[in-house]
């Protein structure tokens, strides 16, 4: 269940009330380059990511931040990715034989 939050004038500021919350340290053009780049290795292009930025000079040190804080993005999501519950499994067809649980197997075994 999610907290209530109250409209308490007396409350500390949260993160969403700060002004400077979810600006950028990036300028519009190298955000709009980053993603051009992007789009083009999803669509299958082989670029080459320093090769990218050298080509555009004027962003090229935004360019190498956006892919750094990319690339950490990226492994925190993979560390973080769901595995499908046991609930999400196709269901066993009727009659099939069912696996014992390993509790079920230890208790049987006591």
């Amino acid at each position: 269940m999610l907290a209530r939050v109250d409209s308490d004038p007396h409350r500390e500021p949260a993160m969403m009330d700060d002004p400077s919350f979810g600006s950028s340290e990036y300028s519009p053009e190298a955000v709009e380059l980053f993603a051009q780049y992007l789009l083009a290795r999803d669509v299958g292009e082989d670029v080459d990511f320093e090769a990218f930025a050298d080509e555009h000079a004027d962003w090229t040190e935004e360019l190498y931040g956006l892919h750094t804080d990319w690339d950490n993005v990226r492994g925190l999501l993979e560390r973080l990715r769901v595995r499908p519950s046991p609930a999400s499994a196709p269901a066993a067809e009727v009659g099939a034989p069912v696996a014992a649980a390993p509790l079920a197997e230890a208790a049987r075994d006591a």
